[in-house]
């Protein structure tokens, strides 16, 4: 084999356990990784509902003491990792329990890159900015969503105020001990939470499958991942009580976080990003609502990857923009210009912002110019 097709394969950093009932074992989990007192990082809504009256209630029962950090923003910014930081140094905790969807997970793992380095800023841990993680305290994931795959990946993502920019925070040592993955927290989520979580899902998984760093181990995740949402995410979306629905969908938000931690992300991430940053639009959401567009971009430079995602689709790759189009249509999530209208014009600033998220470009195996991006934007403009 020649050199330049070896890949390297990390493993799986993160004990995960996937089933109904799965968060009430929190306690002897955060017992056996030698925690005493844990800072629970969970967002204002979430603090109110009774899993996080039950998470502390386990850790208590398992003799650990709690402080609860509730602040977590949507997006999570440097200062709001800092400040969350800041809780916990003071609190004199020894582990992090992380109950919430995304941006409580990397809230909690931008904390614990900090706690351990004494550090007071996260932006030195920025990728690139020539820092890296040395450690963390024992984390524990408990997500509430089914979507950002956070609970078994090593990057952690923040928003850096001053450049209005999303970076990453990613090392080995950021991934989280245990992930307990229980999709009963899930059944309480409204139907377009439930949509921009699982499209963040199904963009993982088909960027992970068309990146240029593929592999066969992620591939089979991600093709799993994939099975899962087409037939789970319309389910979950029309009743979320669902638990079967509901499991599916857990399942598969871990199977492409799984295969992106392997194989990263490309396109799909660049315009959320974009949208994220500028338009406040929601991650997941952002990230799939040109996602048609660009499995036809990438289509030439992917063949293999387009074929097997349009054969779990039931279609043909010819079809398959249309018939991933009509998947995020049935859950609500509507064209581009919906989100960013009135002016068209505002496509071309938009290609403007995608055109600087480089890291994540690069990592695509067919480089767009201006003009795809352009034509990308356009063919996602309306319904």
């Amino acid at each position: 084999m020649p050199m330049n097709t070896l890949k390297m394969i990390d493993p799986v950093r993160t004990r995960i356990t996937i089933g109904a009932g799965a968060a009430a074992a929190v306690g002897e989990h955060a017992r056996a990784l030698g925690m005493r007192h844990a800072m629970l990082v969970t967002d204002p809504h979430v603090a109110a509902h009774a899993a996080t009256a039950a998470a502390r209630a386990a850790l208590t029962a398992c003799g650990i003491a709690t402080t609860c950090y509730a602040d977590v923003v949507p997006d999570p910014s440097d200062a709001s990792v800092n400040a969350a930081a800041q809780c916990y140094r003071q609190s004199s905790a020894d582990g992090i329990i992380a109950l919430g969807g995304g941006s409580s997970i990397d809230t909690a793992k931008a904390v614990g890159v900090l706690a351990h380095a004494a550090a007071p800023s996260i932006d030195a841990f920025y990728l690139g900015a020539g820092r890296a993680p040395s450690g963390r305290p024992p984390l524990i994931c408990l997500p509430t969503t089914a979507g950002t795959g956070s609970e078994v990946t090593e990057v952690a993502v923040v928003t850096d105020t001053a450049l209005n920019r999303k970076m990453v925070v990613r090392h080995p040592t950021v991934a989280p001990d245990v992930a307990l993955i229980d999709p009963s927290l899930c059944q309480t989520m409204p139907p377009r939470l439930t949509a921009a979580t699982g499209s963040d899902a199904l963009a993982h998984a088909i960027e992970a499958l068309t990146s240029s760093m593929a592999n066969p181990i992620s591939d089979a995740l991600a093709l799993a991942a994939v099975q899962q949402v087409v037939t789970a995410l319309p389910l979950a979306y029309r009743d979320g009580t669902d638990l079967a629905a509901r499991t599916a969908m857990s399942t598969a938000a871990t199977l492409a976080g799984l295969a992106f931690n392997h194989a990263r992300l490309h396109l799909g991430h660049a315009v959320g990003h974009a949208l994220g940053t500028a338009w406040h639009l929601p991650h997941g959401i952002g990230c799939v609502v040109c996602l048609p567009a660009i499995v036809d971009f990438l289509t030439p430079a992917c063949p293999t990857a387009v074929a097997s995602i349009a054969a779990i689709c039931g279609t043909t790759v010819a079809e398959l923009p249309a018939t991933l189009t009509r998947l995020i249509r049935s859950v609500g999530i509507a064209g581009l210009g919906t989100w960013l209208a009135p002016a068209k014009s505002t496509g071309e600033v938009l290609v403007s912002l995608i055109a600087q998220e480089t890291r994540l470009i690069a990592l695509s195996p067919r480089q767009p110019t201006l003009a795809d991006w352009a034509a990308i934007v356009h063919a996602s403009w309306d319904d």
